[in-house]
């Protein structure tokens, strides 16, 4: 599995518009409504992903959550989601178990509160800054505390249904 995402204490409607732009890539079309279980296959052509970031995007109480399909948002810094934050809060979160790798990245009133990487392929590039409130009896040590912070996270569960929003002509 390698399930991540990213969620925005904002309504959808702001948090699309901020993504849209920060992204930096041209939106290939309107976001489209559909249901979760059709996301991965609208996504892809010919068993091909058919854009460069793929989301399927949804409210969960006051968050919007976007879901990445096809793991490109794992390869942005943690200063790049402090500039898509601004001052509201924000979580990136995921993880590969077939790498292994698990990331968590935390923003708050335009900090940088959290920042985890456990990449066992990689492990110069591992990163450990910063505590969140749940970690004082069970700090994130490894790839696979990374991975139950997501499996856990109750505000990333799919609905029945959402939007799926591609971005970036794949070459």
């Amino acid at each position: 599995m390698n399930p991540s995402y990213l969620r925005m204490l904002l309504p959808m409607d702001d948090a699309c518009r901020r993504f849209s732009e920060w992204i930096g890539l041209a939106p290939l079309g309107q976001p489209k409504k559909l249901k979760a279980s059709k996301a991965v296959a609208a996504a892809c052509k010919d068993g091909a992903w058919r854009s460069r970031v793929a989301v399927y995007i949804y409210q969960s109480g006051e968050w919007t959550v976007f879901s990445d399909l096809n793991g490109r948002l794992a390869s942005y810094s943690a200063a790049q989601w402090r500039k898509l934050a601004g001052r509201s809060q924000l979580v990136f979160a995921g993880y590969n178990d077939a790498v292994p790798y698990g990331q968590l990245v935390v923003v708050r009133g335009g900090r940088v509160v959290r920042e985890f990487l456990d990449d066992q392929q990689n492990p110069r590039e591992n990163v450990n800054r910063g505590r969140l409130d749940f970690e004082r009896h069970s700090p994130l040590q490894t790839w696979i505390d990374a991975a139950s912070f997501v499996d856990e996270d109750s505000i990333a569960s799919y609905p029945d249904t959402g939007l799926l929003w591609l971005f970036g002509e794949v070459s």
